[in-house]
């Protein structure tokens, strides 16, 4: 929708912020009567005009409270620049730690998986388990426990990492 502009508005203009009103001139007041661009400025202006009391009550601050408070921002967002490259940083070697535990866990596997068969062979020494380690079941489960470990920590530690760059306040 656009809206026409009145060649008499710059005189209501004038007229409004000279005396706060139309008394001087019936022709303008007559013509803002009958166009209605111009009587949505006059009443625009007069719902503007200011009231000379709310200049006692407004106090600004001093010259050197502004330019304090306007360092102190520079300061902060300048220390906010500087250390994003650092929280970038984190994150990189949070994923690189993640990724050479993963690393470590499946190629040491075999050892651990010696290692926990060597144990319970001597616990299970006076036991007959046969049955239980034949179980299909026992198998799937040490086949897939480094997966299983995977996912276990992925559990763990992503909702952590992802705390941290929510809670970090990139603002």
């Amino acid at each position: 929708m656009s809206r026409s502009l009145c060649p008499r508005e710059q005189e209501v203009v004038d007229a409004m912020v000279a005396t706060g009103q139309l008394a001087g001139a019936s022709d303008l007041q007559q013509h803002v009567a009958g166009c209605e661009s111009c009587r949505e400025l006059q009443q625009v202006m007069t719902m503007l005009r200011l009231d000379p009391a709310r200049f006692e009550e407004v106090s600004l601050p001093s010259s050197g409270q502004i330019w304090w408070r306007s360092a102190v921002r520079a300061r902060m967002e300048a220390a906010r620049t500087a250390a994003r490259p650092v929280g970038w940083a984190q994150g990189a070697t949070a994923a690189a730690l993640f990724g050479i535990l993963c690393a470590a866990t499946v190629l040491a596997w075999p050892f651990i998986q010696r290692v926990f068969d060597a144990a319970a062979g001597r616990l299970s020494a006076g036991l007959d388990t046969s049955a239980v380690q034949g179980l299909p079941v026992i198998t799937a489960i040490q086949g897939s426990l480094p997966l299983a470990f995977g996912i276990v920590t992925v559990v763990v530690i992503a909702p952590l990492v992802v705390l941290y760059f929510a809670l970090a306040g990139d603002d």
